[in-house]
């Protein structure tokens, strides 16, 4: 019988372009009706379909192959720290800071960090598509000096500063990208909104944390018309409802079985996956059925 694979989460390599030191402003609180739901926390923390705000910032500068960034996270540092983290998750170094700026404080203080690639400052207390790419290409093309993202109605959270020896930093021009989609996050409303609009693909380049199956019924097999984004045959895979896939994920002759969870960069070959079970981060499995948090080798 041909084997069949399934490659879940492929990501195109990007094209090389001027990568500035990155900065993300993390240490903005929430508003005070999401602070009655939530706590006194920065507004990158929450979490929108299964990752924070900062992940999703991460996630877009990961892709996109930033050498280096900054996050500046007031009281919460250690919080965002262990949410985040620094070793290796990101493809960069990634420096976590009990500090709070403006960004007109940042294009002023740490303007030396922008030689010799420039300086990229990103808000994260709203949850936005991701625009940096098609943002740093336009900003290639301009002779300003310092650059904004607007999103047709106003700022959108992203600024440039490029390379300049110049001691007084003008007023920034915008640059309007028409498609990006921006959610404040002010409001339960718009929390609960960004959840939904996440899942349903309107914040391009935005995934949610897992895919779901969305199928109900005893051994459905998934196609891809489930999961768009995935590339493979899946008439080799068969997955019960209720159960969670996460990214780069690799499956092969696999079954899982109601109420499974399959962590990241998962790969399972020729394996039965008992109800309710949770395959962790990293792990391969080949000719075994996982039953209880236990693994049995055939």
């Amino acid at each position: 019988m041909k084997e069949n694979t399934i490659a879940i989460d492929i990501i195109d390599s990007p094209t090389e372009h001027l990568r500035p030191t990155a900065i993300i402003l993390a240490d903005g609180l929430v508003s005070q009706e999401l602070e009655e739901i939530f706590g006194p926390v920065e507004a990158a923390s929450l979490v929108i379909a299964g990752r924070s705000v900062i992940e999703h910032v991460l996630l877009e500068l990961q892709e996109l192959h930033f050498k280096q960034c900054i996050v500046l996270a007031g009281n919460n540092a250690t919080e965002i720290l262990n949410m985040v983290g620094n070793d290796g998750r990101w493809g960069m170094p990634v420096n976590v800071m009990a500090f709070s700026c403006s960004t007109e404080q940042i294009l002023r203080d740490f303007k030396p960090l922008s030689e010799p690639n420039g300086l990229l400052v990103v808000e994260a207390d709203s949850l936005r598509s991701f625009c940096v790419k098609e943002f740093l290409e336009k900003a290639e093309s301009s002779e300003c000096q310092l650059l904004e993202v607007h999103d047709g109605v106003g700022f959108a959270g992203i600024t440039l500063l490029k390379p300049s020896e110049a001691d007084i930093v003008l007023a920034p021009t915008p640059i309007t990208i028409e498609s990006i989609m921006v959610n404040a996050l002010e409001t339960a409303r718009e929390f609960h909104q960004a959840n939904f609009d996440l899942i349903a693909g309107m914040f391009g380049g935005l995934e949610p944390s897992v895919v779901f199956n969305r199928k109900c019924g005893r051994r459905q097999h998934w196609s891809s018309r489930d999961a768009p984004t995935v590339l493979g045959d899946w008439s080799d895979v068969m997955i019960e409802k209720h159960c969670r896939v996460g990214r780069q994920v690799l499956l092969k002759s696999v079954i899982l079985n109601h109420g499974v969870q399959i962590e990241d960069q998962v790969q399972l070959d020729n394996t039965v996956v008992m109800p309710n079970s949770v395959v962790s981060e990293k792990r391969f499995l080949s000719d075994s059925i996982v039953h209880q948090g236990a693994v049995f080798q055939l």
